[in-house]
Parts: structure tokens; sequence; C-alpha cells
């Protein structure tokens, strides 16, 4: 090997000098000067075709397993035994001469060794590595001796490859796109396994080859066997992976909804899917209260994807800026926000227009009838993901539309710099109850005939048609100029 790498090093220091005196040759004063610098190019040339037919020779004369064995360390540049993704896309480009640029040399890099990385580290070590030059000769009808003479060849010559450049910014990309190859790899071995393949079927229970959200929801019904959790997990899920809005899901997309499903809990495909087939060999409960639950889920659902076709803001459910400002109006962490969170954020938010505190309660009055779509007095984060939506809304013109991820920015440095006053904090936390049994009453109201006066918790009763909540039914049924 310290031959042939004396070779190659000799060749790159021929090759400064051509490139310096074809700089002196096109700078010549005279032809004389010219014909001599076009003589010294030729000699240098001759030099080094000299050598590379010298290190053609000594290819000749390697065995198949050290000619491997000294391709792989040629390739292994920082000498960890280990090919990395970075080290293989520069040498697929040396090969192809530059016929790839960086990201095509990185994609392939990308899906061969996705392809050949057994032990699923995002590297090729060199068994792999062998194994992958063996099914590209074959591959391509090449003499497997030649392939690895010709790789060899244009590693330790070629003047392609990636500039430093490309290799810096590989350096910094190198964990994320390892990470990725190791997704790939996981999502390509769960596609392939045949009891992913029977639980699809177990899931669609129409047989059309797709599963919708009802059918979603009902499998992991019965996999978790809680009906709240199913349908919230089965939203956050869907509303991610359904981007093209099918409502539905191939099998592609099923695959990606479980092993979603999997990391949320912590858990790899292969350790819980007996326990998802047993799982689902059970009859679930048909229950009202069930079916009642599904049925709202997915009514929300069409709801959301149906603002996402009209709006294309409802992205911002996936957001991460979306969740943070969720914490942060969260304040007692329990995964809602209260009509007291609610009102407490929305006086932040209001706070530099000098809005009244009796507009802020009414408001958020409003806002929480308007988006508390399952009507437990309290938003979680797909309501109140609605719930941003429409104050984008409420805040934009036809000519000047609000820009939803900059709201969300803007209303995230708001609620940590912006801090109420004890008195402020103090009146909301006192109102917060009362109002709270108002909005139940209304709720209450929308599925019983109307009347004047509806029964509260404590016994008392709440004035449905008193002038602070005047006209909500219109406000639920569809206008939104009380909303946020």
């Amino acid at each position: 090997m310290p031959s042939e790498l004396a070779a190659r090093n000799r060749v790159v220091a021929l090759n400064k000098s051509i490139r310096s005196i074809d700089t002196k040759k096109n700078g010549a004063r005279d032809m004389s000067e010219y014909l001599k610098h076009s003589k010294d190019e030729i000699s240098l040339q001759i030099g080094k075709i000299s050598h590379q037919l010298n290190m053609i020779e000594s290819l000749g004369k390697m065995s198949d397993k050290y000619k491997i064995k000294y391709t792989f360390d040629l390739l292994d540049k920082d000498n960890n035994k280990h090919i990395s993704a970075s080290e293989l896309s520069d040498g697929i480009r040396k090969v192809n001469a530059g016929s790839l640029n960086f990201q095509e040399s990185l994609q392939k890099t990308i899906n061969d060794i996705v392809r050949y990385d057994k032990d699923q580290d995002a590297t090729l070590n060199l068994d792999e590595f062998e194994i992958y030059l063996s099914t590209v000769s074959k591959e391509t009808g090449t003499d497997y001796r030649e392939l690895c003479e010709l790789i060899i060849m244009q590693l330790l010559f070629s003047e392609t490859g990636n500039t430093d450049e490309e290799m810096a910014a590989l350096k910094i990309l190198e964990d994320e796109i390892g990470m990725n190859i190791i997704k790939t790899e996981n999502f390509n071995e769960a596609f392939n396994d045949e009891v992913m393949r029977e639980l699809f079927e177990l899931f669609d229970l129409d047989k059309d080859y797709a599963v919708n959200f009802k059918e979603v929801a009902i499998g992991l019904y019965c996999i978790l066997e809680d009906i709240d959790e199913a349908t919230k997990l089965t939203m956050d899920i869907m509303l991610m992976l359904d981007v093209d809005d099918e409502r539905k899901l191939s099998y592609d997309g099923f695959v990606r909804l479980i092993l979603n499903f999997c990391a949320a809990s912590n858990n790899s495909f292969d350790t819980v899917k007996t326990q998802f087939i047993l799982n689902m060999h059970q009859v679930y409960n048909s229950s009202l209260d069930v079916y009642q639950k599904m049925m709202v889920a997915n009514e929300f659902y069409d709801e959301m994807k149906n603002l996402e076709v009209e709006q294309g803001v409802i992205d911002a459910l996936h957001y991460g800026k979306m969740h943070k400002l969720f914490a942060l109006c969260d304040l007692n962490n329990d995964g809602f926000i209260s009509f007291e969170e609610l009102a407490t954020a929305m006086r932040k938010f209001h706070k530099a227009a000098g809005i009244s505190m009796d507009y802020i309660i009414e408001k958020s009055f409003f806002s929480m009838i308007g988006f508390d779509k399952d009507k437990n007095q309290k938003l979680d984060k797909e309501e109140f993901a609605l719930f941003i939506v429409g104050f984008a809304q409420q805040n934009s013109t036809p000519d000047n539309i609000t820009d939803l991820h900059e709201l969300i920015d803007f209303l995230a440095v708001t609620s940590l710099s912006n801090e109420n006053t004890l008195e402020e904090e103090n009146y909301i936390r006192a109102v917060s109850a009362q109002w709270t049994k108002k909005i139940k009453a209304l709720q209450d109201k929308m599925f019983e005939p109307a009347t004047t006066n509806t029964a509260t918790d404590d016994g008392g009763t709440a004035d449905i048609d008193s002038p602070s909540v005047s006209n909500t039914l219109d406000v639920v049924d569809g206008g939104a100029e009380k909303w946020c």
C-alpha cells in the first residue's frame, strides 16, 4: 500500500505542475516560449501516464481480497473501520468522474447504505462493503476484479469528488444523515414485515386497501383500550401523514403511522407487534359512549382538514413552536388550556393594544365556545391549534394576510415577555369559575330544547340570555367576529 500511495502523491504533484505550465503556456510572450512550455507539459503528462500504468500493473498482481481491503481503506479516510455517508459520497463522485452533482451523489449514497447496512449503524463495514461491490459487479455485468481496479484508479487519480466546502457541510450534517438512514432502514424492515401486513388487513375493515380516520381510531382503541387516547393519537398522526388530503392512508402511510405510534410510546415494532395482533383480534367495546366519541373526533378531523384545504395553514399543528406556545399557556401543565389560562394568555396577547379586561373575558368566552369541540370547557392541543388559526384569520385583512408561523413566534415572545399585574391575575381567577359555568350551560343547551335558564353544578343558574353571551349560537354556527 505505501508504494501505491506514493504513486498517487506523485501523480497529484504532476497534476499541479501541469496546471502551472498550462498557465505559463497561455501567457507565453512568443511562439518559442509557448513551444517550450508545451514540451514540458507533454513530458509531465507522459510521467503521469507512466505512474498510472505502473499502478495498473501493480493492481493486477493483487489478490481479490487485498483489492477489496485496499479500496475500503481508501474510502475510510478517518480509519475507523467504517465507511460513512460523507466518505462514500466522495468516492461515488470520483468513480463517476464528476457526472453526479453533490445532491445526486448524496442520495445515491444514502440509498446504497440503506440497502447494504445489515447491522443498521448507518455505515458500511468491510463485510457489508464486500457484498456491496459484489452486487454492483453483478448488476452492471462488470468483471469483479476489473471493477475493483477501476474504483481504485479513480479514487487514487481522479480530480473530481466533493469540494472542501461540500465535505465540511457533510461533516456538519453527518448525525442528521445517519438518523435518516436508520429511519429509512427501520421503515423498510417494517414495510416488509408479514405481521405489519396482517395488522394492516385487520385495521382495513372495509377492505379497500386503505385505512380512514375511523378505522385507525378503532384499531388504536383495540390496542390501547382507551377511546380518548386512541382518537387523540389518531388525530395527531393522521394530520401529520395525510399531506395530500386523501382522508385515508395506503399501506405505505399505515406503516409510517404504526412506527410513529411505536415511537411515541418508546417501543420498537418488533417488541409490540405480537401484542398488537392479539389485541386486534379482541372484540372492541362498541358502546354508545365510544361511538359518540369516535364520531366527534372524526367530525373534528374533517373540519381541520377542510381548513387545511381552504387556508393552507393547519400544518401549524405540527409546527414545533405551536406546541411550545401551548406549553407556555398551559400554566398547570395538565395538557389542557382552561378558561382561566386562556384569558390570562389573551390578556398578554392584547396588552399593548390597551383593550379592557371585560373585553378580554368576553373574547375568551367566545373563543372557548367556538373551539372547544369535545365540550369539556377547555382546549386540548388540536383545539388550541384551531384557535390560533382563528386568531390569525381575525388579524388578517384582504390586503394583509397574517403569516401563521410569524404569528406563533410573536405570541410566544409576547407570552414570555409580557407579565400581567397581580390585580389582573386575581381578577381573571375570580371570574373564571362563573364564566366556565356559563360555557358549560351554553354547551349543554346546544343538545336540549331552548330554555331561558340552565342549571349549573352548584344548583344555581347561568343566564343564557344575558348581554355578555347574546348571539353566541350564531357565532358557533359559523360567525368568527367574536372569536379570538
